[in-house]
């Protein structure tokens, strides 16, 4: 893999490639200061399935739970956006950890393996950054393609006078020596909030959002189907009115029924959508649905069954669900409860509260494994049996 400083460059095939042609995405139509978006809902729950209320979700049968990371007092006391994937028949999880509370100036990615299916863990390590902070580093992506295991990392520093800027790195792991090596910028302006997904008819697809966080907008990235260090990085339009779209994380179904992005919204408990008919490379407005989703990042994928799933959380932070739809559909028909109830953060700070917050997920051996920050202070995981997933 190559990983050039264009607008994004990402070699997932071998180092030395050469062709490192730097692309832009299409222009987003943004609609004038003022104008209104669509208002047309978008359904993505069922009409005819009953939605439980919060408190009557069911819970699912045979889940394990497992604690992958837990903070110590005086070390690394903020934890967000973990991630999980399989790579060599291992689980790999990481996470941005900073010394008391959320600051893109002190932060560094460390992560854990699991050798037996994710009940127990290794000691932790530092992927990307370092004790000083400098550079400091954030939760991005990962992806093991070729037998090779990439972190890309949200890479923070100050621009212009003293504005954060973001970057994204791609860092490689040495599963002989067990390090970690940078190999250079991925991307600039963009921060990835999923694993990417492989697009029909080759290439890859990622969703994320525009520049640090708050973020400027919902975006995705597209690896091109012909030359992967090609990539394009593709806003979705947004009515920006008055102030700028605030935390457009999103997440992306990519499946035989389409393409279809889940985004966090900022102003309302229902998720947002929009849809692509053209392989990613241009979308529409983003407009409200009838799912009830809380202002925090989801994760939306197919499972090896056939059904569309999305986790995400319901009313506040304190819920975190999953829904599914029926085998080869659209709409989601069957939502469970994965944790519920108040986790309080042990050293209080202005951005932690209880919460079961951003999960990640990740399907390996005949499991959904779902990893996800408690409190922002520590990493929790649930094991989900496939068979307890299945909607009538």
């Amino acid at each position: 893999m190559l990983i050039c400083g264009a607008v994004v460059c990402l070699c997932l095939a071998s180092v030395g490639s050469g062709d490192a042609t730097a692309q832009t995405g299409p222009a987003a139509t943004l609609p004038a200061q003022g104008e209104k978006a669509m208002t047309q809902p978008m359904v993505l729950w069922d009409p005819a399935a009953p939605m439980p209320r919060r408190l009557d979700m069911p819970t699912l049968d045979g889940v394990t739970r497992v604690t992958v990371h837990r903070a110590i007092e005086g070390e690394y006391q903020f934890l967000s956006g973990p991630c999980i994937v399989a790579h060599k028949g291992r689980l790999f999880a990481y996470w941005t950890n900073g010394p008391r509370d959320e600051d893109p100036d002190a932060e560094l990615c460390r992560g854990r393996w699991s050798d037996d299916g994710g009940r127990t863990w290794s000691d932790v390590e530092i992927v990307a950054g370092n004790t000083r902070h400098k550079p400091s580093y954030g939760h991005g992506t990962l992806l093991s393609h070729q037998d090779k295991l990439w972190v890309f990392p949200a890479c923070f520093y100050r621009g212009k006078d003293g504005v954060l800027e973001i970057r994204m790195e791609g860092v490689l792991r040495d599963d002989k020596t067990g390090t970690w090596e940078s190999r250079g910028i991925a991307v600039e302006n963009f921060w990835a909030h999923e694993a990417p997904k492989p697009l029909p008819g080759g290439g890859w697809l990622v969703g994320g959002d525009m520049g640090p966080y708050p973020g400027h907008g919902p975006a995705i990235a597209l690896i091109d189907k012909d030359s992967s260090v090609k990539w394009q990085v593709v806003p979705i339009p947004i009515p920006y009115g008055k102030k700028d779209y605030y935390a457009g994380e999103t997440t992306v179904w990519v499946d035989r029924l389409g393409i279809t992005a889940v985004i966090r919204n900022p102003e309302k408990d229902v998720a947002l959508v929009s849809t692509s008919a053209d392989g990613g490379r241009t979308w529409s407005e983003p407009v409200e649905s009838n799912y009830p989703m809380a202002e925090s990042r989801a994760y939306a994928d197919t499972l090896s069954t056939g059904q569309r799933y999305l986790v995400s959380n319901s009313g506040n932070r304190e819920f975190l669900t999953i829904a599914v739809t029926r085998p080869g559909q659209k709409l989601l028909s069957k939502v469970w409860m994965v944790r519920k109830g108040r986790v309080p953060p042990r050293w209080s700070t202005h951005s932690k509260k209880p919460q079961w917050s951003y999960p990640w997920v990740t399907e390996h051996k005949d499991n959904l494994y779902v990893i996800y920050a408690a409190g922002k202070e520590d990493c929790e995981l649930s094991i989900i049996p496939l068979r307890s997933l299945q909607a009538e």
